[in-house]
């Protein structure tokens, strides 16, 4: 991977968390000006969960999260 190329600018300026100074981008005929619930970015930051891997990240928020909801509405 580059470093220092901007791809985490782009990023944040396709989730509509910065604002380019001029141009911009459009999704579906619409200018992308502010942050949606219908586009999202997920952060890897080793400072985050260091022991999570990719996989049980997502996995350890739906066995905290979901599992005990899952759980009562199955029984």
């Amino acid at each position: 991977m580059v470093c220092g190329c901007g791809k985490s600018t782009v990023l944040r300026f396709l989730t509509g968390l910065d604002r380019p100074d001029s141009g911009g981008f459009t999704l579906n005929n619409g200018l992308i000006d502010r942050p949606s619930l219908k586009r999202g970015m997920v952060f890897r930051d080793h400072r985050l969960l260091p022991w999570f891997s990719v996989e049980k990240t997502p996995r350890s928020v739906f066995t905290a999260y979901w599992a005990p909801r899952w759980k009562s509405v199955s029984e």
